[in-house]
């Protein structure tokens, strides 16, 4: 059990004076509660988190609006995109068992998945760190020296 709504709300403003940048009290159980975290916030003009624990948390779920309207300036949906993902991976392991292998749309082609995943960015600046090194030995092979460190120039007087 927790010390209670009044000791949350003292606790809160005694971090919000001392300069926290983001306020936000766990499980609030109505909207008389939201208001008076979202009245610390105002007081001190620091942010006020709302956690919209989705599908069975203590604090009430509201729009976006009653929430701006409260005074949150933040709003957390903590379990939206694990849970479709779940339920998503749940769906192709059924398909899979069964004998049936998902396609588009259930899944992204390998394409789309590796623009989502940032693959292409990455592709690029892996080429270009391997330019720079083959550039860099290079240089070091024209000189007639290793690289400081390489293990062949060690123990070889040089």
């Amino acid at each position: 059990p927790g010390l209670g709504l009044e000791e949350a709300l003292w606790r809160v403003e005694a971090f919000a004076d001392l300069g926290a940048d983001l306020l936000f009290i766990d499980a609030l159980e109505s909207r008389e509660e939201m208001a008076r975290l979202c009245a610390v916030g105002r007081k001190y003009g620091v942010p006020v988190l709302a956690n919209m624990l989705e599908g069975g948390g203590k604090t009430p779920i509201l729009s976006l609006q009653e929430l701006e309207d409260l005074g949150f300036k933040v709003v957390a949906y903590p379990l939206s995109l694990l849970s479709a993902s779940v339920r998503a991976m749940q769906d192709a392991l059924r398909d899979l068992r069964h004998g049936w292998v998902p396609q588009e749309p259930a899944i992204l082609s390998f394409p789309a998945l590796q623009e989502t995943l940032g693959f292409p960015e990455y592709f690029k600046a892996a080429d270009e760190y391997d330019a720079f090194s083959r550039a860099y030995l290079q240089v070091v092979d024209d000189k007639g020296a290793a690289p400081a460190g390489d293990a062949s120039s060690e123990g070889q007087g040089g």
